[in-house]
């Protein structure tokens, strides 16, 4: 199984170094697209992460799809997570 959540930590640390250290140098709409990529990535791990964490309630596997990702979410946690997550 893999570390969905070390993964995000990961990812963050280089959208952190894009912002802080690339973006400094090199302003192009590339490195302003990785961010967002790397953005993106950041809160998929974080929700298989989350949907990893309460797997003892699931009775399906989990979905492929962001949309079936989000509406099983929607499913198990309450409207704070995710209204944060459909925001995001």
């Amino acid at each position: 199984m893999l570390d969905y959540s070390e993964s995000a930590r990961e990812e963050l640390k280089r959208v952190d170094h894009l912002i802080y250290v690339s973006l400094k140098y090199t302003r192009t709409v590339d490195v302003i697209k990785s961010i967002i990529d790397r953005l993106i990535s950041c809160c998929n791990f974080a929700i298989v992460d989350l949907i990893e964490h309460s797997k003892d309630k699931l009775e399906d596997d989990i979905p492929e799809s962001p949309a079936g990702r989000a509406s099983l979410i929607k499913k198990l946690f309450s409207k704070g997570v995710y209204f944060f997550i459909i925001c995001s």
